[in-house]
């Protein structure tokens, strides 16, 4: 199965998410979950599916009238037959949670997955955290995975974070990973920094690792770490060390 990659390096090394997938989106952050996936998928130019009451079509937006499941159902459908491959985000499922009994959106969800894998989109379904909590259990047991986004405000700073849930290695799993906005990019803390690259190991930088260890010998100490490890290619955490 092709696994796809949002194009944010980091953000592809942490999660596992492959063609054919739904993905149940926790926002616990009035609207932050929603930020956060148009940043990273950008790209993509996912298709957005809204509530079409009182709305207006624009591009790239699909308007999904709810006053019928097999109607809202023959829509989301023909959608997924003309954008193989590409991302949907339904805006909609608290809408039809409202709306309609949760074991006959349950059976509609459940129904829809064969339809995702065989036209291998990649859908994901924002719910407010919190709104439906036992509907968010339900839904998570059938789909491929989750994102829970958390957003947080202090007098001094405001704290972003996501987790991965089952769509990742097993390390991050239920993880909070922490994000931030900069100048239109999305910075994921990676081993203590905000960046949004992998480092990559050139000969020229293990040469200046090996030379500055070199240089300042007498200083090595070894020490408890207290940060759990995550990086899967131990060969390079020696480069990460710092004294």
């Amino acid at each position: 199965m092709k696994k796809f990659l949002v194009g944010h390096e980091i953000f592809d090394e942490i999660t596992n998410i492959y063609y054919g997938s739904a993905i149940l989106v926790l926002d616990d952050g009035y609207g932050e979950a929603l930020r956060l996936l148009m940043n990273l998928i950008k790209a993509q130019r996912p298709i957005r599916l809204m509530s079409g009451w009182g709305r207006s079509p624009t591009e790239n937006v699909a308007l999904v009238t709810l006053s019928n499941l097999n109607d809202v159902s023959i829509t989301v459908n023909e959608l997924r037959r003309n954008a193989q491959e590409n991302v949907l985000i339904h805006e909609y499922l608290p809408d039809l949670l409202i709306k309609y009994e949760h074991d006959t959106i349950l059976k509609l969800l459940e129904a829809w997955k064969h339809e995702i894998q065989n036209n291998r989109t990649v859908e994901f379904y924002l719910l407010p955290k919190g709104a439906f909590p036992e509907m968010e259990k339900k839904i998570l047991a059938i789909f491929d995975g989750g994102l829970e986004v958390r957003l947080s405000h202090t007098k001094k700073l405001t704290m972003r974070e996501f987790i991965p849930i089952k769509c990742c290695h097993p390390e991050w799993n239920l993880r909070p990973v922490r994000y931030e906005y900069k100048d239109n990019r999305v910075l994921i803390e990676w081993h203590g920094e905000m960046t949004d690259k992998l480092m990559r190991l050139s000969p020229e930088l293990v040469d200046e690792k090996v030379k500055y260890y070199k240089t300042n010998i007498a200083r090595l100490k070894l020490k408890i770490g207290r940060r759990e490890l995550t990086e899967p290619l131990t060969e390079y955490l020696w480069f990460f060390f710092t004294f």
